[in-house]
């Protein structure tokens, strides 16, 4: 059975208004030759989306509001499907007027960054009084009517902020508090060793364990998620797709993954509805993605590029690149994979 589109996540920029320690993407400081796609071709990109129906829509960055207006517009266009669609944003820029237009466009969820109380936030993120920004930006969410969410990346430095950051979620009215193991990638691999938690997050683990049980007995609605970020790689490296999920690139790359190196289609070549027609969901995984996804067995592996050299590294311009149009696709994917993997 052909595969349905399920799941989308579609940067919309890597421009950003701070510089984090810990962004995988390094956003803000792409220097390459790419450019980032056009306010119409994002247009014609997300009415693309908008009818394969998808059950959800990240808009991700990079700091989303600053394309505010094509978020809105965006979100205008995917009012049109039966689907839900959120943003991520560190919550600097946000207003009450912005969350207004978030909600008339027909967001649902709006993520903000929290990764430790002021002290250690100011720390990783780098901007003075970012902290009051972001639980302003949450309550303006609030405020709309709009559904919050708040993601913090646990370090040893913010471990004891954990409970703490939960409690205000909960006085916030926030209804999800998600947090994931460090993603070693970008300007994250400039992160003192040190800061890294490596005993497998027994501790932040508890933590979330013990609070759902507290927040249950309360009766709150806020919902704690522990995430596994390469579950989806796992899935692929065992030979399957990724469920029907894909990541759209701001420069427009379709990417099995927004941590491996390789593109298998750029909707600049073909559009993306070509790319789904052709059944791209069903049969992109060849031995190539498997081999590099493969190198990947935890969090602190996911750069393939520190696992083997040959490989390039990501965000740096210099993708492998597929496409799965290409009549010569399993051809290309061959010679690449008797190239990095002799």
């Amino acid at each position: 059975m052909k595969e349905r589109l399920k799941v989308v996540s579609l940067d919309i920029t890597y421009k950003c208004n701070f510089r984090c320690r810990h962004c995988y993407n390094s956003s803000g400081e792409h220097n390459f030759n790419n450019k980032e796609l056009s306010d119409e071709e994002m247009i014609i990109l997300a009415k693309e989306i908008a009818e394969y129906n998808p059950d959800s829509v990240c808009i991700c960055g990079g700091e989303t509001l600053l394309r505010k207006e094509l978020v809105y517009e965006i979100g205008n266009i995917l009012k049109t499907c039966d689907c839900s669609y959120n943003i991520v944003t560190n919550g600097y820029l946000m207003t009450d007027e912005i969350a207004n237009k978030l909600k008339k466009s027909g967001y649902s969820l709006v993520q903000v960054s929290i990764d430790g109380l002021k002290e250690n936030y100011e720390w990783l993120r780098g901007v003075e009084g970012g902290f009051e920004k972001a639980v302003e930006a949450i309550k303006c969410v609030k405020r709309a009517g709009l559904m919050a969410a708040v993601s913090c990346v646990p370090l040893s430095r913010n471990v004891n902020d954990v409970e703490k950051i939960i409690e205000m979620c909960d006085e916030l009215g926030v209804e999800s508090f998600r947090m994931q193991p460090l993603m070693q990638l970008g300007r994250a691999e400039g992160i003192d060793k040190e800061f890294v938690i490596q005993d497998g997050h027994v501790k932040i683990i508890d933590t979330i364990q013990r609070y759902r049980s507290i927040l249950r007995d309360r009766g709150s609605r806020l919902q704690l998620e522990w995430g596994d970020p390469i579950e989806h790689l796992i899935t692929i490296g065992n030979g399957n797709t990724a469920l029907g999920s894909l990541h759209l690139s701001a420069y427009g790359e379709i990417l099995v993954s927004p941590y491996i190196p390789l593109s298998i289609g750029s909707v600049r070549k073909h559009t993306f509805s070509e790319y789904l027609e052709a059944n791209l969901l069903d049969d992109y995984n060849t031995e190539l993605i498997r081999k590099i996804v493969s190198l990947v067995q935890d969090e602190q592996s996911l750069d393939v590029h520190e696992v083997d050299s040959n490989i390039p590294a990501i965000f740096t311009g210099e993708n492998l690149e597929l496409d799965y149009l290409d009549l010569n696709y399993e051809e290309k994917s061959a010679v690449l994979c008797e190239k990095y993997f002799k």
